[in-house]
């Protein structure tokens, strides 16, 4: 039997696929001339130069200093590499399509303009209240972000003694929101919002030349599968670097006027990419009457064919991201707790596993430190700290060592230490440190593979040759090859070149292993 090896998608496992089904599901996608072109020639060259000669001819009509050039021209030609993520988590696991761009002569420009649009995300809620008047759109960064605006809600509903009986929990993902943006539609759409707004950061290039950078990176995407050459000629693939962004800004601009039609029903509006939560409060609301505004709001936020939001709604407890949350009529507040995927197998790493030993044995401080923040009630967390313990000593975790480290957060601010994770996660710029404070080290890195044998590099030097390393200087450590590396591959397997395709395969369930090996 033949096999493929991915990781299945949102990370919640490792799949084996035979290799007719994961082939199948591949062409299943490619050969949807919609979104894909397959090619009687190799596009390699012509993009390469193609590529080239664009970025000369910015230059030299200054649109692009010397600098931004050198840093985005390509240095060898190369084409993206076609794979899927299998979505255990869905009926029949469909296949997410993801092109590995690493290789790709866009690559460099790619990660360009994700870091020169980057900076708009933040600032488009600031966007929102300015020119729509809607002062509660927030695109999240992370779960962190989300329980700090919940708790703001629920202060918020304290002081304005809002009834939370009327409010109805809405959660939607847009089906496919990088594959069906259209190409021209985004790239004038992210042309004129440079235009309206490039003021309010230090963008560094004008609506035009963005066009046609954006243009280069989108109509160019060229790729392999199984030695045959394909474009995507619809929408973005999930691989190139400035995908979210560019992603993010044109959904807003879709988005945000229906939003602003509205704005006297929706309380609070969260997007992390292409999941949408919303909150819904109808003032002594009829559950008919209700209804009808929520269906005619979604029907009214479909009628972009590009952007279809699929939605979940209840008036009582709901799933978004990796939390439930649920409507706790009682205390007139909103509550969380942990929500993992029914798919999830939970193999942490086990005990035995040759990862370096502070790896180990904090797996238990740092998943604790999860449930302490995302668990409002002390019921849930308790709840979630057994499963845990449970969970890791089914890995053969040392017992002692999971109690003190679960148990350590138990008595902590939840609230500080959801603001203390995020802060350290997105708040701490070097524009931030006082001018008082000494410029960080810029260390040079010493790098070597990495073995569990291998002593401290640094005591070694010191203790027995008498050498003192320089502060300047860091010994960093290469992963080790393991089976996932030796397996996991993005390039379809040349001796599977010959293996016939289902062309009408059935719809396929995965089987969790029942008893995986432990090691």
């Amino acid at each position: 039997l033949d096999i493929v090896i991915k990781p299945a998608d949102k990370n919640v496992g490792v799949v084996a696929i035979d290799v007719n089904v994961y082939e199948s599901k591949s062409l299943q996608q490619l050969n949807n001339t919609e979104f894909y072109r397959r090619l009687d020639y190799n596009p390699n060259r012509k993009t390469f130069n193609l590529i080239k000669s664009q970025l000369e001819q910015l230059l030299n009509n200054k649109q692009i200093n010397k600098t931004i050039h050198n840093s985005i021209i390509p240095k060898y030609p190369g084409l993206g590499i076609f794979y899927i993520l299998p979505k255990i988590h869905k009926p029949h696991s469909p296949g997410r399509p993801i092109i590995s761009n690493v290789q790709h002569s866009t690559h460099r420009l790619s990660k360009y303009l994700s870091k020169i649009l980057s900076p708009f995300i933040p600032v488009l809620s600031n966007i929102a209240s300015t020119d729509y008047n809607i002062s509660h759109y927030v695109i999240l960064k992370d779960t962190n972000h989300l329980l700090m605006e919940i708790e703001r809600f629920n202060q918020f509903v304290n002081q304005n003694h809002l009834n939370l009986r009327n409010l109805t929990l809405l959660t939607a993902d847009i089906s496919s929101m990088y594959t069906n943006i259209p190409q021209d539609e985004g790239t004038q759409t992210l042309s004129h919002f440079i235009q309206k707004y490039c003021n309010l950061i230090n963008f560094k290039l004008d609506h035009i030349t963005l066009a046609i950078l954006l243009k280069l990176v989108l109509e160019n995407n060229y790729f392999t599968f199984k030695g045959f050459f394909y474009q995507q000629i619809k929408g973005t693939a999930m691989g190139t670097s400035c995908a979210p962004e560019y992603s993010n800004i044109y959904v807003f601009m879709q988005e945000i006027p229906i939003f602003q039609q509205f704005i006297r029903y929706l309380i609070r509006i969260f997007r992390f990419l292409d999941d949408v939560l919303l909150f819904w409060f109808l003032q002594d609301q009829q559950n008919q009457q209700s209804s009808i505004l929520i269906k005619t709001f979604i029907e009214t936020l479909n009628n972009n064919k590009h952007l279809q939001y699929n939605f979940e709604q209840s008036t009582k407890t709901i799933n978004y991201l990796d939390l439930t949350i649920t409507i706790n009529h009682l205390l007139n507040r909103l509550e969380t707790t942990l929500y993992t995927k029914p798919t999830n197998t939970f193999q942490y790493l086990h005990y035995e596993s040759s990862h370096p030993r502070h790896i180990i044995q904090n797996i238990p401080l740092s998943l604790s430190n999860r449930i302490t923040r995302i668990c409002s009630s002390l019921t849930s967390r308790w709840e979630q700290y057994f499963l845990l313990f449970c969970r890791l000593l089914a890995r053969q975790h040392d017992p002692l060592n999971l109690l003190n480290k679960i148990l350590r957060y138990r008595d902590s601010n939840r609230i500080e230490l959801v603001e203390k994770t995020f802060n350290k996660m997105f708040s701490i710029t070097p524009s931030q440190i006082p001018s008082a404070t000494p410029p960080p080290i810029v260390h040079k890195n010493i790098i070597l593979p990495y073995n569990c044998q291998l002593p401290s590099f640094q005591q070694l030097f010191s203790k027995e040759f008498d050498i003192i390393v320089p502060d300047i200087y860091r010994f960093v450590y290469t992963l080790p090859t393991n089976l996932q590396r030796m397996l996991v591959r993005s390039k379809y397997p040349a001796s599977f070149s010959t293996v016939p395709p289902i062309h009408h395969p059935p719809p396929t369930d995965v089987s969790a292993c029942l008893e995986p090996d432990p090691y």
